[in-house]
């Protein structure tokens, strides 16, 4: 087998430094990602409407995999479940899948306006602004 690296001279310092840039592209790929998947879950955390915490407490983040607990705990201030996700997507990698779920079982009624708090609901409503999320990921990361 041909060594193209050594064939082109590629293996002294322009190698280094193409290693290093997709390096750096990675880091940069993995932050904005972080970065996306937290906002997204915070906004419809924010979003979301209170009158027990139930729902509120109930929204979940997983890694590759959904995580669709169901917890009987109440959280109306909202600190406990912001601070799980962003803990959680800490740990994201681009090219993984981040997922964010809430098992409460009344939750697409809510979504579909059975609240006055939230009548255009909170997932639909954290979907319109995607790509607002995404570029501010961006500028973020790449400023």
């Amino acid at each position: 087998m041909v060594n193209n690296a050594k064939k082109y001279g590629l293996e002294g310092s322009f190698a280094v430094q193409l290693q290093a840039f997709g390096d750096m592209v990675q880091e940069d790929a993995d932050q904005v990602f972080r970065i996306v998947a937290t906002e997204v879950g915070e906004s419809v955390i924010n979003a979301t409407p209170i009158d027990t915490g139930r729902a509120l407490s109930n929204w979940n983040a997983g890694i590759n995999s959904p995580d669709d607990v169901y917890r009987e705990t109440e959280d109306p201030l909202d600190a406990k479940t912001s601070k799980r996700l962003a803990s959680e997507f800490q740990n994201l990698n681009f090219g993984d899948t981040a997922f964010i779920t809430n098992a409460t079982p009344h939750i697409p009624f809510l979504e579909y306006g059975s609240s006055r708090q939230s009548p255009n609901g909170f997932v639909r409503v954290t979907l319109a602004r995607f790509n607002q999320i995404v570029q501010k990921a961006v500028a973020t990361v790449t400023k």
